[in-house]
C-alpha cells in the first residue's frame, strides 16, 4: 500500500469519526485504545481471533449440523432478511 493510499484511508476514517454521535465515538475510542494498548497479550486486526482448536470445533459442529439437515439454504436466508426490512 502506498503512502497516499494509507493517508486516504486515514482521512476516510477521520471523516467517519467526525460524523459519529457520542455513544458510537465512545465505543470506537475504547476499541482503539484496547487495540493499541502495549499491555495487550497479542495485537490483532480483529476483535476476536479464534484459536485453532476453536476453529476446528466450529467446523466439526457445522459438519455435524449439515449431516443432520440443521442448516438454512442461502435463498431461505435471503427471504428471511428481506422480511425483516
Amino acid at each position: 500500500m502506498t503512502t497516499m493510499e494509507l493517508n486516504l484511508r486515514k482521512e476516510y476514517l477521520y471523516d467517519l469519526i467526525k460524523g459519529m454521535d457520542e455513544e458510537r465515538l465512545s465505543k470506537v475510542e475504547t476499541y482503539i485504545k484496547r487495540l493499541c494498548s502495549p499491555t495487550s497479550k497479542k495485537a490483532t486486526n480483529y476483535p476476536w481471533t479464534p484459536s485453532v482448536e476453536e476453529l476446528e470445533s466450529m467446523i466439526a459442529e457445522s459438519e455435524e449440523n449439515y449431516e443432520k439437515g440443521l442448516y438454512i439454504e442461502e435463498e431461505e436466508m435471503n427471504k428471511f432478511f428481506e422480511s425483516m426490512r
